[in-house]
């Protein structure tokens, strides 16, 4: 599978909804070791290594932004919003922590989707 980088992909506009899904689908899920190897690589600033932690953690984000559906925004913005959420929770994340990436991202996505 062709990875496309996230974050540019978003900033289509409009972007593919649907071929945004099926990308997500077929995302790698991560084991915590290698949850974390990417995290430290993704800090020193490796995009691959970031592009990987956010397609596979990107289904948690279409299942928070749909908890939002309805209140105004479109679903474009809800997804980009709460990848970028993701994004700067990697940044902020403490690779040291026993806790996984995405339970301290859920917060950060929720707060972000909140504001629209």
């Amino acid at each position: 599978m062709k990875t496309f980088n996230v974050i540019e992909y978003l900033k289509k506009e409009p972007f593919d909804v649907d071929e945004f899904l099926v990308m997500i689908g077929r995302a790698e899920l991560l084991s915590r070791e290698e949850e974390k190897t990417l995290v430290i690589k993704a800090h020193q600033g490796d995009d691959e290594a970031m592009n990987r932690l956010l397609w596979a953690n990107a289904h948690f984000v279409t299942n928070l932004a749909s908890q939002f559906r309805g209140k105004g925004a479109r679903v474009q913005e809800l997804l980009k919003v709460g990848m970028l959420a993701l994004r700067n929770a990697v940044v902020e994340y403490d690779v040291h922590s026993e806790e996984r990436l995405i339970k301290f991202a859920v917060p950060q996505m929720r707060e972000a989707l909140e504001k629209l």
